[in-house]
């Protein structure tokens, strides 16, 4: 458990307590069961709040130091294997609560889906680690086989994030955000990229 989990656990218990007792000035617990209704009271509030608060409303939160980023981002990923290097444009789209962070990384040739990441403190700068596992189309998977790799963002501005990546296959290279206002998702919430919009126009 990291120490800001334990910090908001330790807010939440304050919050339950308080909530009990402003039940209790209101009209004073008589029996057990107005001490077990107060508790039950304060219990769900609680839940209810820290949910709130763990999903949107530590945005709004001045005194919340974690970085808030960005829904989308587009970019340039410049890469180098085996002494071949080359760039590709790329989209980012990214979900996050104060405790968890989905990033998913999507080109003409693969979409890539977090399997770890978390914001950490390094020398007084904010840093975005992540580890991932590509998802490669059919027609490159030869040549671009599924892979693991890791990527590393210094969050000095959260429009703009410059990083560094590499990989199981001893690709690494550099990656330059800039973030985009437009955001393009289906119903059910699944990210619909540009490029997999244009290979549906292609197919139709």
């Amino acid at each position: 458990m990291t120490e800001s989990i334990k910090k908001h656990l330790r807010v939440a218990i304050y919050v339950a307590i308080a909530i009990f007792g402003i039940c209790s000035v209101i009209s004073m617990p008589n029996s057990f069961r107005d001490f077990s209704g107060y508790t039950g009271i304060s219990v769900f509030t609680t839940i209810v709040i820290s949910i709130l608060y763990e999903k949107w409303i530590w945005r709004l939160n001045p005194l919340e130091k974690t970085p808030r980023l960005y829904e989308r981002y587009n970019g340039n990923l410049e890469y180098n294997y085996k002494g071949k290097t080359g760039n590709k444009s790329i989209e980012v789209y990214v979900r996050q609560s104060l405790f968890q962070l989905n990033i998913q990384l999507v080109s003409d040739e693969i979409v890539s889906s977090t399997i770890t990441s978390k914001i950490v403190e390094e020398n007084g700068n904010y840093v975005l680690y992540y580890t991932y596992i590509t998802n490669p189309k059919s027609k490159f998977s030869d040549k671009n086989p599924i892979q693991y790799g890791t990527c590393r963002f210094i969050i000095d501005n959260p429009k703009k994030l410059n990083g560094i990546y590499w990989t199981s296959r001893k690709t690494k290279g550099d990656i330059y955000l800039g973030f985009s206002a437009e955001s393009v998702r289906k119903d059910n919430k699944e990210v619909v990229s540009t490029y997999s919009q244009k290979d549906t126009e292609e197919v139709l």
